[in-house]
């Protein structure tokens, strides 16, 4: 039986994106909050400042410290703000949070030195100073990944197929860093041919990671596909990347949602068949699978409860499997967009950078999720079940000005055959044929 937690009280602490965990936290909590540490700045706009504002499951708070004393537990689902944390923490305040392990996701140059400090196979890279340092590295090259540190919100992970397709996200780029353009480290990567992406997606508290989990794939920013197993039984390459990681993750105090990007090399070059390449290690909450695990994990709010001051207890899982589905809007992105959800289906549907007015949900114009406003979520025994019910939500919502990205786990699946062929099991079921997402029911 879930734990109590009628009496306490827990803040969200976030940007917006993650909203929806303030919602799934009020089913165990007596009083959530919601605050938005981005909104200190000098000329604030409506738009950002309304996001989480009318709904009934939490409280919207501006300023955090009118409320400090009234929380009992406060939750940092993103990177940025370990110094609140640890200020917090140092006050007698349980915290949910990345705290400083949060460079190792975000100095991503730094990070290969630790890879191999922490004996993890390490993809074949360069760095590269400047942006003209750039363009000269990826002249005359094909099939690279570029990256840099920290700053998501100028320039993700762009994938280099030859310099003529490069040449306009380089021109962007040259134009949004300005005078810092010859400034910046790039990171540029080969790829790990012939690979299965897979990964954990779970937990970490101090360095421990709970009994039973979710782990899949991800079609990049389309989709998720997670079964709940044994921690002891997920594929013992995983759990060695977990295994290498947990010191520094302990080190620096590290408890919050936590999940790994890791390819299995098949025919490379670089690495022997078989071997994990950890890509990067994810250190907040990932979206996608969130969405999932947020309808998943029973007792979410006492496993944070106890996570935040390092005690791991047992997930209560409410089914087998999970999918989660992005879902975009067809209005403009600059501009606010509607949606009305019943109240049978409002459960699966979780929404970014929402507000609630007029019996209506706004999704406030922000970036950079562009035209994706959300994710639609099934869970079920099987696989098959799980996509189903996310399918019956996708047709709840069909006459909305949305579209989702349901068609895409037609390659989730692809993806789990393909793990399958490299000895990585997904629970005790058989894999369904791809075909079956096409197929109305």
């Amino acid at each position: 039986m879930s734990e109590d937690l009628s009496s306490k009280s827990v803040c969200i602490c976030d940007d917006g994106q993650f909203a929806e965990v303030a919602v799934r936290l009020s089913k165990e909590f007596g009083r959530v909050y919601f605050h938005n540490p981005s909104l200190i700045e000098g000329f604030p706009k409506i738009p950002k400042n309304s996001i989480g504002k009318g709904f009934d499951e939490f409280t919207w708070v501006r300023d955090l410290w009118t409320i400090k004393d009234k929380v009992d537990l406060f939750v940092f689902l993103d990177c940025q703000n370990a110094g609140l944390q640890a200020e917090l923490e140092s006050q007698g305040k349980r915290v949910i949070g990345s705290r400083t392990a949060e460079s190792l996701e975000q100095d991503r140059i730094g990070f290969k030195k630790i890879q191999e400090r922490l004996g993890l196979h390490v993809p074949v890279h360069a760095v590269v100073h400047g942006l003209g340092a750039l363009r000269e590295h990826l002249n005359g090259v094909e099939d690279k990944w570029v990256k840099f540190n920290r700053y998501r919100g100028s320039f993700e992970t762009q994938h280099h197929i030859n310099s003529k397709l490069s040449g306009p996200w380089l021109d962007a780029l040259a134009v949004e860093l300005g005078p810092m353009a010859n400034l910046i480290e790039f990171l540029v990567e080969d790829p790990i041919r012939g690979a299965v992406e897979i990964g954990y997606d779970g937990f970490c508290f101090n360095g421990q990671f709970p009994p039973k989990t979710l782990f899949g794939p991800e079609i990049k920013s389309k989709c998720y596909i997670g079964s709940v197993v044994n921690y002891e039984d997920m594929d013992e390459r995983i759990r060695a990347v977990n295994e290498a990681l947990a010191p520094e993750l302990a080190k620096a105090g590290y408890r919050n949602f936590f999940s790994t990007e890791i390819r299995i090399a098949d025919g490379d070059d670089n690495f022997e068949d078989g071997e994990p390449v950890l890509i990067e290690p994810t250190c907040r909450i990932p979206s996608p699978p969130f969405e999932a695990e947020l309808e998943i994990y029973g007792n979410l709010g006492a496993m944070l409860w106890h996570g935040s001051v390092g005690e791991v207890i047992e997930p209560e899982m409410t089914d087998k499997f999970a999918v989660a589905c992005r879902v975009s809007h067809d209005d403009d992105s600059k501009g606010w967009r509607a949606i009305q959800l019943e109240d049978d289906v409002r459960q699966w549907v979780k929404l970014y950078d929402a507000c609630y007015v007029d019996e209506t949900f706004w999704i406030s114009p922000k970036e950079p999720h562009a035209q994706r406003i959300g994710c639609i979520v099934g869970i079920g025994p099987t696989i098959e079940d799980a996509i189903e019910h996310c399918r019956e939500v996708r047709e709840a919502i069909k006459d909305q000005p949305v579209s989702s990205e349901f068609d895409a786990l037609v390659d989730a699946l692809k993806e789990l055959q393909n793990a399958k062929e490299q000895d990585i099991e997904f629970g005790k079921q058989p894999i369904p044929e791809p075909a079956i997402v096409l197929e109305e029911a």
